[in-house]
């Protein structure tokens, strides 16, 4: 008998492990507070209070620049949430949402073309259970799929698109669902628009398995096509209207926000072990049993990779879609193995190890998760200590901080605006000469000493400056140190900035120091 129906873990007590999982990702959400969570909370404050702001409400850089939230749908539920179930509840909900996302798309291993299995085939036959809790947990899929979302699990606004997403290709893949619910489709994505920016690619996908399926089946599909165009003007029912569309395609042509920003940067600058596990596993089906996939099933595979290639930020969406996929790979491994002679018990042995294998790195990554859940914490990476200074000490004029705190500062430091936070990332614009055209360039030119800062502090009449405190002797500085000293040798020198260090040449006054941030004050102004 095989490993997973004489096993020593029992139903129940796998029901507990994953009990007390989630229970450490919801710690997670409380714990670590993502950078951008502050400016989705005060926006949708003032929604509630106010109605939808028209300009730029948090800025004193572009003050008049025309603001598009797209996600002020999702930012109202929060700030009506907020001071109800504080962060436990919006973590919870957030967590139950990822859950919800999961069960989706498994739920898709059982689809596939009629010729390609016969009999009892599922993957719940293959490993019998006595509740689908426990077939989920002994998915090799399910576990690569869940270490690596492990890090993206935090109170954002993207696992909205995470859950519409799931549900999407749960219809859009099966020819049932698809046929029996694709009337919803305009409906679904009017109310996907109007809670999170993530929609653009859900119509990416729809086309692409609509015009997939056309070529294949070798016709159009004409209600499909009216279907899809609907869903894209019910996309313009907005508070912004065609406004969205707009920030959309400055977020898509935004060079430095691929270039700067971590979570838009290309997957192999931010390599992440399991992601080339799963990536092996599935690359490795889909090539070996093409002809069993539907073939948007592979296309639409494809597109997510090269997204999830081009931008950490989508590798979840990527997930999402590969672990049914590689779970179906598996199902199609079996039954050719059944052909041969003992073939299905060496099935159940590579399998097994597999499993075990995905399971110590999932371990080891919820150990290295438990260790690091305090990373975005407050304490430990806001500067929660030196706004209680600021507030004790009164200063003029404003302030210049780092480009992650921006969102932090809206929400907890209102008393001042921000010379930039997570929304300016893409924006540019033709502006006034009192603002800024596109503040993110000079950020990123001032913090690196491109420009002189002391013409745009002047312009702003910035008097005091809030900064990452420097971990002098770190890991990563020794390790930068070092492989500057190896260029160094082939006459590569590395362009070295240190902006801090440029303040105290200029005469500007450390006048607070913790253990995260440092307040510097400027003696002539």
């Amino acid at each position: 008998m095989s490993f997973f129906r004489k096993n020593s873990i029992t139903s129940k007590k796998t029901f507990v492990f994953l009990v007390l999982l989630f229970c450490l990702f919801f710690l997670k959400g409380v714990v670590s507070l993502d950078p951008d969570f502050g400016w989705h909370l005060a926006t949708g404050q003032i929604i509630l209070e106010k109605g939808i702001p028209r300009t730029d409400p948090f800025s004193f850089t572009m003050p008049s620049y025309p603001y598009i939230d797209h996600a002020w749908l999702s930012d109202t539920f929060i700030a009506f949430l907020y001071p109800k179930v504080k962060m436990f509840g919006l973590a919870a909900i957030a967590l139950f949402l990822t859950v919800l996302s999961f069960l989706f798309v498994h739920s898709l291993e059982t689809i596939e073309p009629k010729k390609a299995l016969s009999g009892k085939s599922s993957f719940a036959n293959l490993f019998p259970a006595s509740n689908r809790i426990f077939a989920l947990f002994t998915s090799i899929s399910f576990l690569f799929s869940l270490t690596i979302l492990l890090p993206f699990i935090l109170i954002r606004t993207q696992i909205i698109t995470w859950f519409f997403w799931s549900i999407l290709i749960r219809v859009l893949l099966d020819k049932k669902l698809w046929g029996k619910y694709k009337v919803f489709l305009p409906a679904f994505f009017l109310l996907w628009a109007n809670l999170h920016g993530g929609f653009f690619l859900g119509l990416v996908a729809v086309l692409i398995v609509i015009v997939v399926k056309s070529w294949n089946e070798k016709k159009i599909h004409f209600q499909d096509f009216v279907l899809i165009t609907l869903s894209i003007l019910a996309t313009l029912i907005n508070p912004y209207k065609g406004g969205l569309w707009k920030e959309l395609f400055l977020t898509l042509t935004s060079k430095l926000l691929r270039t700067e920003i971590s979570e838009w940067l290309p997957i192999f600058l931010n390599p992440d072990l399991m992601v080339v596990f799963l990536l092996t596993l599935s690359l490795f089906f889909i090539f070996k049993y093409r002809k069993k996939y539907f073939p948007e099933e592979v296309v639409l595979y494809f597109f997510m990779l090269s997204q999830a290639i081009l931008s950490v930020k989508h590798i979840p969406l990527w997930v999402f879609l590969a672990m049914p996929l590689t779970t179906k790979g598996f199902r199609f491994l079996l039954l050719e193995a059944k052909k041969y002679k003992y073939g299905r018990k060496r099935f159940e042995k590579l399998y097994l190890w597999t499993w075990m294998f995905s399971l110590t790195i999932f371990i080891l990554q919820t150990i290295l998760l438990v260790t690091t859940i305090d990373n975005l914490s407050e304490k430990k990476f806001y500067p929660s200590r030196a706004l209680t200074y600021l507030r004790e000490n009164s200063f003029g004029g404003e302030m210049f901080s780092e480009y992650g705190w921006g969102g932090y500062l809206i929400w907890k430091y209102p008393e001042k605006k921000v010379f930039i936070d997570g929304r300016m990332a893409v924006w540019r614009w033709k502006a006034p000469l009192e603002e800024e055209s596109n503040v993110f360039e000079n950020y990123i030119k001032i913090i690196r000493g491109d420009i002189n800062y002391e013409e745009i502090f002047k312009k702003y009449d910035i008097r005091l400056v809030l900064w990452p405190r420097p971990k002098r002797g770190s890991f990563s500085e020794i390790l930068n140190q070092k492989l500057a000293n190896f260029l160094a040798k082939f006459g590569i020198e590395k362009k070295e900035f240190d902006f801090l260090k440029k303040l105290e040449e200029d005469n500007w006054v450390k006048v607070y120091e913790d253990e995260v941030a440092v307040v510097f004050k400027n003696p002539s102004r």
